[in-house]
C-alpha cells in the first residue's frame, strides 16, 4: 500500500508534515520508515522493494531535507543527526535512487533531481568582492588580497 501510515507519539510539526508529504510522493517502490525528531513514525510503502528505517534527531533537519536534500541528507548522516535504524547506507541510497528515477516528470521531480538551475545560480552567486572576503576570512589572509 502506497502512502503514509503509522503512529504519532506527539503532534507533527509543519516541517515534519511537509517532509512526510514529500516522501509520500517520492516512495513508490520499496518501504521507507522515518522516525521524525518528535518521535513520530511515518511509513511510506510502494510496490515490493527494499526496506530502510531512518531516524531524524534534529527538527531543523526536516526543513533542510525539504530545501536541499542532496546536500543535507549526506551531511546529516555524517554528523549523526540522521541515523539508519534498519538497513544500510547503500540500501538507503538505492531506495532513494530507484524512486527518484521512477518519479513522473514534473516540478517536484525536477527539484529533487537537481534541475533547479535558477535556484542553484542564486545560491552560487559569488561576486569578486564577496569571494575575496570569504578567502580572507577562511585563510586568515591580509586585506591586500
Amino acid at each position: 500500500m502506497k502512502g503514509m501510515r503509522g503512529s504519532r507519539l506527539r503532534p507533527a510539526s509543519s516541517s515534519a508534515t511537509l517532509l512526510a508529504r514529500l516522501f509520500r510522493r517520492l516512495i513508490t517502490i520499496g518501504n521507507l520508515r522515518v522516525i521524525d525528531a518528535a518521535g513520530a513514525l511515518h511509513i511510506f510503502e510502494g510496490s515490493p522493494g527494499g526496506r530502510v528505517t531512518i531516524r531524524l534527531h534534529d527538527s531543523a533537519l526536516h526543513w533542510k531535507l525539504l530545501v536541499r536534500p542532496r546536500l543535507y541528507l549526506p551531511e546529516a548522516f555524517v554528523d549523526g543527526t540522521l541515523t539508519i535504524e534498519e538497513g544500510s547506507l547503500v540500501e538507503l541510497m538505492d531506495l532513494l535512487a530507484i524512486n527518484l528515477e521512477a518519479m513522473p516528470r514534473g516540478l517536484i521531480a525536477h527539484l529533487l533531481n537537481g534541475y533547479a538551475t535558477v535556484l542553484r545560480r542564486i545560491d552560487q552567486y559569488n561576486p569578486a568582492p564577496r569571494a575575496r572576503r570569504n578567502v580572507a576570512h577562511h585563510y586568515d589572509l591580509s586585506a591586500e588580497l
